[in-house]
């Protein structure tokens, strides 16, 4: 949406030619960006995306979708990042601490309009 390009097609293509086009974004104040939720091959990736490269976080996919997971992401990431943290070692942080929580959530049954159970884990982001 924020490149003007349908979703639909950019939904189709590969992490490096995501990270293209997430470089549209980038200027002058703008100096990362972090496309999130790009499902591929039954994994999870999440793209950052600076002006000379592009790194690619990734974690297979359990469980299904629940709601507040964004949120909890980007709460996450911007919390380590004001605290010094890079944004490769942040998304790392944040899709770990997903990944366990939503894990948890699928094993319990866990409504998904509930969210997922994250209290147990968060040391993990402390």
């Amino acid at each position: 949406i924020l490149t003007d390009m349908d979703y639909n097609q950019a939904s189709q293509k590969d992490a490096s030619e995501i990270a293209e086009i997430a470089k549209l974004l980038l200027s002058k104040t703008l100096k990362t960006v972090i496309v999130t939720g790009v499902r591929q091959k039954g994994m999870i990736l999440n793209i950052i995306v600076t002006k000379e490269n592009y790194q690619v976080i990734g974690k297979e996919a359990v469980g299904g979708s629940y709601s507040g997971t964004g949120d909890i992401f980007s709460s996450v990431v911007c919390g380590k990042i004001l605290k010094g943290e890079s944004p490769v070692s942040a998304v790392k942080t944040a899709v770990e601490f997903l990944s366990k929580s939503i894990e948890s959530s699928y094993k319990n049954n866990t409504d998904r309009n509930d969210g997922v159970d994250f209290q147990k884990y968060l040391r993990m982001v402390l």
